[in-house]
């Protein structure tokens, strides 16, 4: 019985440990986050998401095209997913941004994800690169 009382309780802290997650409207986004949509992304929200924790909260956002977008709480993005399609990297340090024009021109960025003070992309033209850049706009790994 004790087993079985321990289960449930493990199952109900479980349960309540999970992201709450609710759609909002866009004027409930961080304006930062609004911001940030206007001056780089041409296709139209499509809708939002808050997920919070005990923790934090995020942002999902979904653009008409499908390309994904987390945000902080404060409105900072921490990913930019195209789901394989082309995304905009004007919004990356200038180090960045000049290390892929100057060595991959031909090819797309389709992924950028921040995590911590590290900068991680995905560049596609039929073959897969990855590269992560630290917080200076240095390369640390291709193909990590």
């Amino acid at each position: 019985m004790k087993t079985l009382l321990s289960a449930i309780a493990l199952f109900a802290c479980t349960l309540t440990m999970q992201a709450q997650q609710e759609t909002v409207y866009r004027s409930e986004i961080p304006s930062k986050a609004r911001s940030f949509l206007a001056s780089y992304f041409r296709s139209p929200f499509n809708h939002a998401v808050r997920a919070t924790d005990d923790i934090s909260t995020i942002y999902e956002i979904v653009l008409n095209d499908k390309t994904l977008i987390q945000f902080s709480e404060k409105g900072i993005w921490t990913l930019v997913d195209g789901k394989g399609k082309p995304v905009p990297y004007k919004f990356l340090d200038k180090p960045i941004v000049e290390y892929i024009k100057a060595n991959h021109a031909n090819e797309a960025v389709t992924r950028i994800e921040r995590c911590n003070s590290e900068c991680r992309l995905a560049l596609s033209n039929g073959n897969a690169v990855k590269l992560k850049f630290d917080a200076q706009g240095t390369l640390v790994v291709g193909n990590y």
